[in-house]
């Protein structure tokens, strides 16, 4: 099975950050950016200007893009391999046109940025999303482990590094 990558895109407006709430765990409401996956032949800036449209019918532009990270997810299996399970491209944008918009899958909510709500987001969020929102350019390796019983993820080790870090 063919790997896709996927785009992270957080839109910041004066001191608000916009986050979509979504259903990707365990019918938990989980707030996030604006997500979704590259399309083959898509460039990551390419795929977030789309998904920023048909997610929650915004209009950006390429050059108002601004690359914040890169998320490596890895699968630790039961024999030790770590295997990539997903690469993330994390976007900021703070010029684009429109009013967020509900669609299937995204309702997106403008939370002040001293009070986002990280309890009710990816448990690794807190580690690295105030990283990013003070300008750094992080790259971050999250490594999952899944209890065969359960079939649930847990996340065992988060790690940010600045990109100008050796």
């Amino acid at each position: 099975m063919e790997k896709r990558d996927a785009v992270l895109i957080f839109l910041i407006n004066d001191n608000e950050i916009l986050l979509a709430e979504s259903n990707y765990r365990n019918n938990r409401i989980t707030w996030n950016g604006v997500s979704g996956f590259i399309n083959a032949g898509e460039k990551p800036k390419e795929a977030a200007v789309r998904e920023l449209y048909d997610s929650v019918k915004i209009r950006a532009y390429e050059k108002d893009l601004e690359q914040a990270g890169v998320m490596n997810l890895f699968t630790l299996r039961p024999d030790g391999v770590r295997e990539r399970t997903l690469t993330i491209t994390i976007f900021i944008c703070e010029n684009f046109q429109g009013v967020p918009h509900m669609t299937s899958g995204f309702k997106p909510r403008w939370f002040n940025l001293s009070s986002i709500p990280y309890n009710d987001m990816f448990e690794d969020t807190k580690e690295w999303l105030g990283r990013v929102m003070s300008g750094e350019k992080v790259v971050i390796e999250i490594i999952s482990t899944t209890d065969e019983q359960t079939n649930i993820t847990k996340v065992k080790d988060v790690l940010v590094r600045n990109i100008f870090e050796k």
